[in-house]
């Protein structure tokens, strides 16, 4: 299916967003939900490449965009010098974003993967008037706790520590190890090709994290009642999915928003946290599937 394509940069209070879209004409009454794709914190927006592909085909609209910070979206030079830097707000950079570049009274079905889909989430339960539906993949729960092992923790702390040492490249080797191969996963479990591209988001991810001008080194707004405590109140259907090679928390999440919210289907692959990289084609059956019965039955 053909797709009216079109790309942008966005200026918002403290830098400019990246964005990308491509329109579909679905050939009915032009009111399926544009489909929002938000990545993760160890990629960009050209994460959700295949599954744009796939679904612009099915006659799905697609927007994807970079964080602030991620990819071709940056902070500006002013915000980065402002002392104290205030907090950004993600979830009013996707009103800005949606309201510039879709069609007036467009409903969205927000899809992330791991801080995507805390923003997915979060952008579900505080705008439920334009939100159709969510799709939450490997993703962490604001309000939701849940230990790691101590395995982990170390792990973790490791890639704090070398971010504060300005270890780019071996905070970036330890990303892949991380969120590619799996936490508690032999180094090396991710096919190459998978982590050589891993491996690239991160090396320029982990330099802005070292310089702090990009990358999680920016704060973002907290919401003052976390979105994990508000599952009960989304009244759309929302699709989890998750990776049993993933981390401890993050597992733990994924199975608590499907027992919580109210009209979810929850889906385990076998894969580690990237389950859309490493089982591409399973990945998008699985949420073509979903979402053609729920919004074309």
């Amino acid at each position: 299916m053909t797709a009216n394509l079109t790309q942008g940069s966005l200026q918002v209070r403290e830098g400019s967003l990246s964005w990308r879209y491509a329109a579909v004409d679905d050939g009915e009454d032009g009111t399926r939900p544009v489909l929002l794709f938000m990545h993760a914190g160890v990629t960009d927006q050209t994460l959700w490449d295949g599954q744009v592909e796939y679904l612009v085909d099915k006659g799905w609209s697609c927007l994807t965009f970079d964080l602030l910070g991620f990819g071709r979206s940056h902070a500006s030079e002013e915000y980065l010098r402002s002392n104290p830097r205030p907090p950004f707000n993600m979830i009013e950079h996707v009103d800005i974003l949606r309201k510039a570049v879709l069609p007036k009274d467009s409903t969205i079905i927000p899809i992330g993967l791991s801080i995507g889909a805390s923003l997915a989430l979060g952008y579900t339960v505080s705008r439920q008037e334009v939100v159709s539906g969510a799709v939450l993949v490997s993703g962490g729960i604001g309000g939701f706790d849940h230990p790691n092992t101590e395995a982990e923790d170390r792990i973790f702390k490791l890639a704090e520590a070398l971010i504060a040492d300005g270890d780019v490249q071996g905070a970036a080797n330890l990303q892949v190890r991380i969120w590619g191969d799996g936490p508690l996963q032999e180094p090396g479990r991710m096919t190459e090709p998978l982590a050589e591209q891993m491996l690239k988001w991160n090396i320029e991810i982990c330099a802005r994290e070292c310089s702090k001008t990009g990358g999680l080194a920016l704060d973002t707004v907290e919401p003052e009642k976390p979105a994990g405590k508000l599952l009960n109140t989304i009244d759309v259907p929302v699709a989890v999915a998750y990776g049993s090679l993933d981390e401890t928390y993050t597992v733990a999440a994924m199975k608590h928003v499907g027992e919580t919210a109210k009209s979810t289907q929850v889906k385990e692959f076998a894969a580690a946290h990237m389950v859309n990289m490493e089982m591409p084609d399973e990945f998008n059956k699985w949420l073509g599937k979903w979402l053609q019965s729920h919004y074309l039955d």
